[in-house]
């Protein structure tokens, strides 16, 4: 994508030394015009958050892990401890990820086709208002008792995540666009927004830290996510009105510089021929994320569960398995080194495949509850868990930032048809793959 936004910043500009001014390509080359203004940095909180809601809406819903707990409880008993679990609580994040994956193919591969006959803007503002919309309905069957209908509650939760997952798949193709379109500073908070995930495990473990409902402290994170979707709402509207998105959007709207790619089969063909070590070591990663991430670590209980205290029933999933882990993720992003290149790919293969065999096996082992098959505790210890957390999601986040950034490289002058591409096929896998965390709970 970078390559993308210096061609087209090429065409446009070239910045002076000052920062302050730029050479205009249209006009006589020593004639000299402003850079755009970013009136109160608007396009870069724009562009912020546009990373960040690609992500934020689904991770908003599963890191709310206590509260789906709560829901389907088993309401006979006192007990709420993780051996006591019921199916649906041991099921609803392996089946969220089923329920979010089919809708994500059909989106993502509708948008990539037909999404360059329609304003990205308007599409953006439609779609962050059906999720405005989609998060109301969540947050409001906080308040709704769900007790007697445990079971018809799960599938309206699954279509309703399901719903989201189109609506999040239809945004990330219209906003690609746009951002594309901006410079590559521009780019830098787009990137940082996309691992703003730690903001939504912040929220939560904020919100309960408030209540010791369930109910309540969902009640607050989804409320707050209403607000957060809201406040990109209102980015996108009031954009258009500074130097900034006048210039870099909106001109080349004009010009006809800035639309979206058509890709056809022939192309696609040769960008895929080109960046399958990249599209194979992202789906290496995402096999073993969706065998065990969120559908076996949430179900991890800490080793003082006995004592009922409230790291162990409030804290201990939203703090370790989602905060700590994501910041993790952040961190080995940020120092990402090396590259994946047609001459290394094998060593890069080889070890990810290896770290999928051992990440797989090792949350198994853990202290998972339910146990249906009475597999044996190895590691019981919450120590032993935290490392394996760090570790895990650090270097997802750098075998994920690897491949991500090798796809340049690897596509040549084709690398918005290689996003949309990966979108794609990244949706595809995500399919095939989502249904292994159920099978891997059913084994514990």
């Amino acid at each position: 994508m970078e390559d993308t936004i210096s061609r087209r910043e090429s065409r446009r500009s070239v910045t002076s030394i000052s920062g302050h001014m730029r050479h205009s390509s249209t006009n006589h080359p020593e004639e000299l015009k402003p850079v755009p203004r970013d009136n109160f940095f608007i396009c870069h909180l724009l562009c912020f958050f546009i990373g960040f809601m690609q992500l934020m809406p689904l991770m908003f819903i599963g890191t709310a892990a206590n509260y789906w707990l709560y829901k389907f409880r088993n309401t006979t008993i006192e007990d709420q401890s993780g051996e006591n679990r019921t199916e649906l609580q041991s099921l609803y994040q392996s089946s969220a990820m089923v329920a979010q994956t089919t809708p994500a193919i059909i989106f993502t591969l509708t948008s990539t086709l037909f999404g360059h006959r329609f304003d990205a803007r308007k599409m953006s503002i439609g779609c962050l208002s059906v999720l405005i919309a989609l998060f109301t309905v969540f947050t409001v069957f906080t308040q709704v008792n769900t007790d007697s209908w445990q079971t018809g509650f799960f599938f309206t939760t699954m279509a309703l995540l399901a719903f989201i997952n189109a609506t999040v798949a239809t945004f990330q193709i219209a906003t690609l666009v746009i951002v594309s379109r901006f410079p590559r500073d521009y780019m830098k908070a787009f990137l940082l927004g996309q691992a703003g995930n730690i903001m939504s495990d912040i929220l939560q473990v904020i919100s309960i830290t408030f209540t010791d409902s369930d109910v309540t402290g969902a009640l607050i994170f989804f409320t707050a996510g209403i607000f957060l979707i809201i406040t990109n709402l209102v980015l996108f509207l009031v954009a258009p009105y500074t130097e900034a998105y006048k210039e870099y959007v909106m001109e080349e709207e004009k010009t006809g510089n800035g639309g979206a790619q058509k890709i056809n089969w022939s192309e696609s063909k040769q960008v895929v021929k080109g960046i399958w070590p990249a599209l194979a070591l992202m789906s290496l990663a995402l096999l073993c994320t969706y065998s065990i991430h969120p559908s076996v670590t949430t179900l991890v209980v800490s080793e003082f569960s006995g004592e009922k205290t409230a790291w162990t029933t409030k804290y201990f999933v939203p703090v370790i398995t989602y905060t700590l882990g994501d910041a993790s993720g952040v961190v080995a992003r940020l120092a990402t080194v090396g590259s994946l290149t047609r001459s290394n790919y094998p060593i890069w293969l080889g070890g990810a495949a290896l770290r999928c065999i051992i990440f797989i096996l090792f949350p198994m082992f853990c202290n998972a509850q339910p146990r249906p098959h009475n597999l044996p505790v190895l590691f019981n210890h919450d120590w032993e868990f935290i490392l394996f957390m760090i570790v895990f999601q650090a270097s997802n986040g750098f075998i994920f930032n690897i491949a991500f950034l090798s796809l340049k490289e690897l596509s040549g002058e084709r690398t918005e048809a290689a996003l949309k591409l990966t979108l794609i096929i990244m949706s595809v896998i995500g399919a095939i793959f989502s249904s292994f965390g159920i099978l891997v709970v059913k084994l514990l």
